[in-house]
């Protein structure tokens, strides 16, 4: 099914697309939601450095969250916050909703599919092979999920799509602005996560197999007829991301901040329950959070094909296949540790069977034109991608169903903000007040929710205690907020509760714990 669409027409019709894929994944209703279901903990992280951002001066430099429980001051820095900030401007602007972080995040991805799917179109001429890449890619899990949500794993894997564009474009028509592009999209995706840099690592790797004379990848000229321009285009998004780290680590270091990792976690340090847990997870969720088993296989399928025929295929496809792989590889190895429990850490290495399954699809369209050209070809790759999008329905409705096992480590009642934020104000609690909030052993769940700062049970051997919520008062804590009543009759809790306040339909208590302060 050869077809000739411009630019605005192929826009149009991946766009509709898209927003029938949201509509099936029900992010109509999603979009006002705080951080919730898979992993939480690391959303109201992320979420937090954009509401610490509007709380407070907007100092983009002295980024920070809800929590206080290291430094009493709440400053800390993880990856580079500038699409917190972003999101932080719009609440400035606008109010302070969900929404917006939701949407910045989806716009990204949505650029970067569109990358892909441009790239794939005018190599070939297929549009629904071509838009089908796009789908395919949002029928991973974890990226549909992620990719609607705070943590900036899938913005960056978008930016880096579109850092592929600017590339394909360069290699066609070699012009700074192109390269420009290129190193742009690169050190604001690094930026976010320093592992998103992979690919511009492969694309680097194409870059000295030229310079060496050890591969040619075009039948007439260099991809790079201007190699220092092209060594400058690297070394942008590595200097931003190195000088990122380095300003990230000094700062925590002025703060007394260790709650964010900024380095690896390799394999070789592990520990056993780390190794049991990831083996464990490897088994039972981790390819099918990567995409659903018999997609999987084809992207595995084409990967393996590409690797073992050479000769097949553009110089430049086989090899972004292997460095990708090679990269990949590294890249678990180095962070093995955080893979057994962070399954966004997974969101980088999709970029392995994504280019691997366009890397198939083109030799199949050079070597098979009758066959990929076919309408029946056309309206199998579309059924196809939609029974991989109804699968990744299905898990979306998991992961945010009431009562599943992805949200039961939360009060329910803390999703209702503006009634429990209305109910606060009522009893003149409000930013910048200092509260400890239990139970929660994260650093910022329950207070991103309360939307104050203060302190946890993060970090405590043992449920809290009154000699803890003292120590919390003497630091500035002003209130006790409770969600569990189990702490209400706890013994060793008794001494702290002398003072209540207010309870808001019999699931959020307040103390008063100011007295315990001034001792």
């Amino acid at each position: 099914m050869k077809t000739n669409f411009s630019n605005k027409i192929l826009f149009l019709i991946f766009t509709l697309v898209f927003i029938g894929i949201c509509l099936l994944f029900n992010f109509q209703t999603i979009i006002e939601y705080t951080p919730r279901s898979t992993h939480n903990w690391r959303q109201t992280d992320s979420a937090s450095f954009s509401l610490h951002y509007v709380l407070n001066d907007m100092e983009f430099f002295k980024p920070g969250t809800m929590w206080h429980g290291q430094n009493n001051n709440g400053l800390t820095a993880s990856e580079c916050p500038w699409l917190y900030y972003l999101v932080a401007i719009f609440y400035k602007l606008f109010g302070i909703h969900e929404g917006f972080a939701r949407t910045l995040n989806l716009l990204f991805f949505f650029l970067g599919s569109f990358a892909l799917v441009k790239i794939l179109y005018e190599w070939t001429q297929n549009l629904v092979a071509s838009i089908s890449i796009g789908v395919f890619i949002f029928s991973s899990p974890n990226i549909a999920f992620y990719g609607f949500n705070f943590i900036p794993n899938v913005p960056a894997l978008g930016l880096a799509f579109i850092g592929w564009y600017f590339f394909y474009q360069y290699y066609r028509t070699p012009k700074m602005k192109w390269l420009l592009g290129f190193s742009i999209s690169f050190l604001l995706a690094g930026l976010l996560k320093v592992t998103a840099l992979i690919s511009m690592i492969a694309i680097g790797g194409l870059w000295f197999l030229e310079i060496t004379g050890l591969q040619k990848f075009k039948k007439e000229g260099k991809i790079f007829p201007n190699p220092f321009a092209a060594l400058a285009s690297f070394a942008l998004p590595i200097a931003g991301s190195v000088g990122w780290s380095m300003w990230a680590k000094a700062y925590n270091k002025l703060h007394d901040s260790h709650l964010f990792l900024i380095g690896i976690r390799p394999f070789w340090e592990m520990k056993d329950h780390e190794t049991d847990r990831l083996i464990r997870r490897l088994k039972e969720t981790w390819f099918e959070d990567m995409f659903d088993p018999p997609l999987l296989g084809l992207c595995l399928f084409g990967v393996l094909f590409v690797i073992f025929t050479k000769r097949k295929h553009h110089p430049i496809l086989w090899w972004m296949n292997l460095l990708c792989l090679l990269g990949s590889t590294c890249y678990f190895l180095l962070w093995m540790a955080q893979f057994g429990m962070h399954d966004y850490y997974q969101i980088e290495m999709t970029i392995v069977p994504i280019i691997g399954l366009i890397t198939f699809f083109v030799y199949l369209n050079k070597n098979y034109p009758q066959i990929t050209r076919s309408t029946l070809f056309a309206v199998c790759i579309a059924v196809f991608a939609f029974i991989n999008i109804w699968q990744t329905r299905i898990e979306m409705r998991n992961r945010y169903s009431v009562g599943n096992n992805f949200r039961g480590d939360v009060a329910p009642v803390l999703y209702r903000v503006d009634e429990v934020q209305a109910f606060l104000k009522a009893h003149n609690i409000q930013y910048p007040d200092k509260v400890v909030s239990i139970p929660d052993i994260s650093p910022n769940i329950t207070l991103y929710h309360l939307r104050l700062k203060g302190y946890t049970e993060i970090f405590m051997s043992h449920d809290m205690e009154h000699g803890r919520v003292k120590g919390c008062a003497k630091k500035g804590a002003k209130y006790l907020i409770i969600t569990d009543k189990k702490y209400l009759t706890q013994e060793d809790m008794q001494p702290v509760l002398k003072y209540p306040i207010a309870s808001f339909e019999d699931q959020l208590f307040i103390y008063d714990i100011r007295p315990f302060g001034d001792g």
